[in-house]
């Protein structure tokens, strides 16, 4: 029984539940990343998003797209982490940055 409430404990922490699809935070290496998986739609896949100097960068990455989880993250995390090594060389052009990977 001690297991079936650490498990409901650690599922509650990494999901959310919000009219109709459950959002996901998935653990480590993660930054900047959420996953979504639709219940009542057919999307499901991760969302990047990335602020800095009140400016957004938001771009989706569906399952479908990439032919599955595994691969939609890769994708995810590559982007992200170009666009993270960007904005540490040139701090200042944020909205070129940004504009250059919409």
């Amino acid at each position: 029984m001690a297991d079936r409430k650490s498990t409901k404990r650690s599922f509650s922490r990494n999901c959310r539940s919000f009219a109709g699809f459950v959002r996901y935070m998935a653990p480590t290496n993660t930054r900047n990343l959420t996953r979504y998986t639709y219940e009542k739609t057919a999307f499901q896949g991760w969302c990047l998003s990335i602020n800095r100097q009140q400016l957004n960068f938001t771009r989706y990455f569906s399952d479908k797209a990439f032919g599955g989880e595994e691969t939609s993250l890769a994708a995810a995390v590559q982007l992200r982490d170009t666009i993270l090594a960007e904005l540490r060389a040139t701090p200042e052009e944020v909205e070129e940055v940004f504009n250059r990977y919409r």
